[in-house]
């Protein structure tokens, strides 16, 4: 009995024993986390750590001006549009010092890429690809400096081109698309099968951790406001779950490939 399904572009399937009705993360396998970019000399710096399951507040020193921590939730979670059976898993880093840069010595044009590895679930699940999105914060302090309203403390940037959660604005807080790879200026992000796990990647150019409100659009570093904290999350759902899910979603759109996205799914079943 097939229990893989090819469908590339909105979800990505592991096998974990599927013994429980609640999608829960396995805690006992502890999750690995890392960041890097390029100097300005050309050296690749990369800071990582094994980072079991707290929250924002309990965080893990990296090096540099980094911390880190890796936590069930995140923005679809607050704003109360994730789904009824799934499960958010999100990487976050803070600054130690808001008055420091984040990266040190970073390249112009240079990429954040961020990855998490060995997350386990309690069941069969699907990372719905779509989901992945970056959540950006920026102090009080800077943002009255933009002459911004406090509103804009928040920043996202999405994979997805057109799910909003209902709440999110084009061009106001969020920049849609944005980690899909569709453009130049894009970064990309994915989730990925690995035996029996999820891995998450995530290329962020780093004019993309500017606020898209900031009223100078610089992109050097040094040259516009950072965030003093950024996440990167997905959302899981159990497998039938995530397969009924894909084929609704395929079924209320038309993209190039949703005739064959339903054809793997119906051939699935089959399968079964």
């Amino acid at each position: 009995m097939s229990r893989f399904l090819a469908i590339l572009f909105l979800g990505t399937l592991l096998a974990v024993p599927a013994d429980a009705q609640i999608l829960l993360a396995d805690d006992t396998v502890t999750p690995h986390a890392t960041i890097s970019w390029v100097t300005t000399s050309g050296e690749k710096i990369t800071l990582g750590a094994d980072v079991g399951y707290t929250n924002p507040n309990q965080r893990t020193t990296l090096d540099h001006n980094v911390t880190c921590f890796v936590a069930l939730g995140g923005t679809r979670l607050d704003k109360g549009v994730g789904h009824p059976k799934g499960a958010i898993v999100r990487v976050g880093f803070y600054k130690v010092d808001v008055r420091r840069p984040f990266f040190k010595d970073i390249a112009a044009g240079s990429n954040i890429t961020v990855t998490l590895t060995n997350v386990k679930f309690n069941q069969d699940v699907m990372a719905m690809r779509h989901t992945v999105l970056q959540h950006l914060k920026y102090t009080d302090g800077d943002i009255a400096a933009c002459g911004l309203d406090r509103k804009y403390a928040n920043c996202f940037n999405t994979r997805s081109d057109d799910d909003m959660m209902g709440q999110l604005v084009d061009g106001d807080d969020t920049r849609i698309g944005a980690l899909d790879g569709s453009e130049e200026s894009d970064g990309l992000a994915d989730v990925e099968s690995d035996a029996d796990t999820v891995s998450l990647r995530a290329e962020i150019p780093y004019a993309l951790l500017r606020h898209i409100q900031d009223p100078w659009q610089l992109t050097v570093p040094g040259t516009f406001m950072e965030p003093y904290h950024f996440h990167v999350e997905f959302e899981a759902l159990p497998y039938q779950t995530g397969v009924n899910a894909l084929r609704i979603m395929a079924e209320e759109s038309t993209p190039p490939d949703s005739a064959a996205t339903k054809a793997n799914l119906d051939s699935e079943d089959r399968d079964q």
